[in-house]
């Protein structure tokens, strides 16, 4: 199965989850992209803690406009 974050363009791969779009080499399209490892993927795993630490942080500045500290 191919991974959700792998988008297609002119004949280019790229990664959606990336900042910058980066295109995966040929040994991490078919080691991560093209497989069934996506959650072993470097570039997947900074995506997702970036946006935990976003959530948790967002959540904190409400929590505290909230209680008006």
């Amino acid at each position: 199965m191919t991974c959700i974050y792998l988008g297609h363009k002119e004949h280019k791969s790229f990664c959606q989850a990336s900042l910058g779009q980066l295109t995966p080499d040929l040994s991490d399209l078919v080691k991560y992209c093209e497989s069934e490892d996506h959650s072993n993927c470097p570039i997947l795993l900074a995506h997702l803690f970036r946006n935990e630490f976003r959530s948790r942080t967002i959540s904190r500045v409400m929590e505290s406009v909230s209680y008006g500290y």
